[in-house]
């Protein structure tokens, strides 16, 4: 439905007086995600913004084998009520330089970013070296790999 081509703007008489809950943030919820599935114990996350990132994020941790339960938020309509159990670092499931783990993560970079080294890590490719064409050559496989499933979606 289009915009009428000239809205009216009536000045107020009053102060406002009104009570508004703001969506939550899309890339703070997916950080939130990593470092609660990262943390020890129970995380619940209040006020998550659920969009296909989050979405797409949720997925992942889950396919890496994170328990994630997601709930309504009963305050915002946009939000999400999130519990996550942090395994303190572990990462439980994963693949190997042979057999890598495929993970959706759409059209999201961050996801796309935190997962990659989320699996790496699993797969002890994430090393410190003092090769810096090393570790340049791995993340050039996992952009690879990142890039390959982009065109397949």
């Amino acid at each position: 439905m289009p915009l009428p081509s000239l809205i009216e703007i009536v000045p107020l008489t009053q102060p406002v007086r009104a009570e508004i809950t703001v969506p939550g943030s899309k890339s703070v919820t997916n950080r939130a995600l990593v470092l609660a599935a990262l943390a020890s114990g129970k995380v619940t996350l209040e006020g998550a913004l659920w969009s296909e990132d989050t979405q797409v994020m949720v997925e992942g941790l889950q396919a890496l084998g994170f328990n994630v339960e997601v709930a309504p938020d009963p305050s915002e309509s946009c939000n999400r009520l999130i519990r996550v159990q942090g395994l303190d670092g572990m990462i439980p499931n994963g693949g190997t330089r042979e057999h890598p783990l495929e993970l959706f993560v759409g059209n999201a970079g961050t996801v796309a970013r935190f997962l990659a080294v989320l699996e790496a890590h699993k797969a002890n490719l994430l090393q410190q070296r003092t090769d810096i064409e090393a570790q340049l050559s791995e993340l050039h496989v996992f952009e690879k790999r990142i890039r390959k499933q982009l065109k397949r979606d």
